[in-house]
């Protein structure tokens, strides 16, 4: 298994901040969950949940055009090319058969990163191989060593395709909406698309506080709103446990729905991060959280539950105050 080489990013007032209100899954009002200051209390991002559908994401981040720059020329520059699938890509490819997806009809892979996937479509016979990928150097990468058709923007895209392919891309996206959207306009009424996405019941608190790329944390009942609403039905969950979720979607007119609500979600996402922030052995109001010890400056961050606090600096159940400028992790 690989390992995770993370760095930091500074997030003060040279980034632009844009701010999300709504659900981009349901369009349910987002409730604030987590707020994160700085030192001086200058700076401050929300994290907020949706109690419709359990989507959770970042109510103000970095701005699309922001986020643009950093993929194109700044993401995951400090590792070697990965050119082996992983074992959850297998899983999620393992329903090209479960879905009899038409070969015939090509394939599009968004967010291909160093075109391991797309070698493998070559080699199942997909007769139009083509892949999207908006970072410059992992799109040389699959073009060096696989021989790899790329596109940089989806408008370029030869419709129709028969199966669109995407694996761990949706998180990272700064409008979920939107890229459901543009993959239904490739698409025609009985196409596939597969999905492959972290599932925010196993994925740890940490990554939804703390890792900037992870704009966005799904549940199950999430993703298919999503789908729902640009015309995708899901017909197999392949998900191998509550760390992953895989599906299997049609599109098709008058999508149904599959997943019904069971969780409150408030009090999901109340009890995860006392849990995984270790909040619930809280004592005293407050402690020093160093989640990078290499960073011997500016790598902790005050937890606080806010019930245990006289002061209080947002309406928001938990409060992280920052010993210095606010650091999110990046790869």
């Amino acid at each position: 298994m690989r390992k995770l080489k993370l760095r930091t990013i500074t997030l003060d007032e040279s980034i632009p901040l844009n701010h999300q209100e709504d659900c981009p899954a349901c369009g349910s009002r987002l409730i604030l969950l987590c707020s994160l200051f700085n030192s001086d209390n200058s700076l401050k991002l929300r994290i907020g949940f949706c109690d419709g559908c359990g989507y959770s994401g970042y109510q103000d981040r970095p701005a699309e055009q922001w986020l643009e720059k950093f993929y194109a020329s700044k993401w995951d520059r400090a590792r070697q090319p990965f050119l082996n699938l992983s074992q959850s890509h297998f899983r999620a490819l393992e329903l090209i058969e479960k879905l009899a997806v038409n070969k015939n009809r090509g394939v599009l892979e968004i967010g291909c990163g160093y075109g391991a996937a797309l070698d493998y479509f070559k080699k199942q016979n997909f007769s139009r191989v083509v892949g999207f990928e908006p970072s410059l150097h992992r799109a040389e990468a699959a073009i060096e060593h696989f021989g790899a058709v790329i596109i940089n923007d989806l408008n370029q895209a030869s419709r129709p395709f028969g199966l669109i392919f995407s694996h761990h891309v949706i998180e990272h996206v700064y409008n979920p909406n939107q890229f459901i959207k543009t993959a239904a306009s490739l698409q025609e009424d009985g196409d596939f698309l597969i999905l492959s996405l972290p599932n925010v019941v196993g994925e740890h608190s940490g990554y939804n506080i703390f890792y900037l790329p992870h704009l966005h944390a799904f549940s199950k009942q999430a993703v298919e709103a999503l789908l729902n609403k640009n015309g995708y039905e899901i017909l197999i969950d392949h998900s191998p446990s509550d760390l992953n979720t895989i599906i299997g979607a049609v599109k098709r007119k008058n999508p149904k729905s599959i997943f019904r609500k069971d969780t409150e979600y408030q009090k999901f996402y109340i009890e995860k991060f006392q849990k995984e922030l270790a909040l619930n052995r809280l004592i005293g109001g407050f402690y020093l959280w160093r989640w990078d010890p290499r960073d011997k400056k500016g790598g902790g961050a005050y937890i606080f539950i806010v019930k245990s606090l006289k002061r209080r600096f947002s309406d928001s159940p938990f409060e992280i105050q920052f010993t210095g400028e606010i650091k999110l992790l990046v790869k």
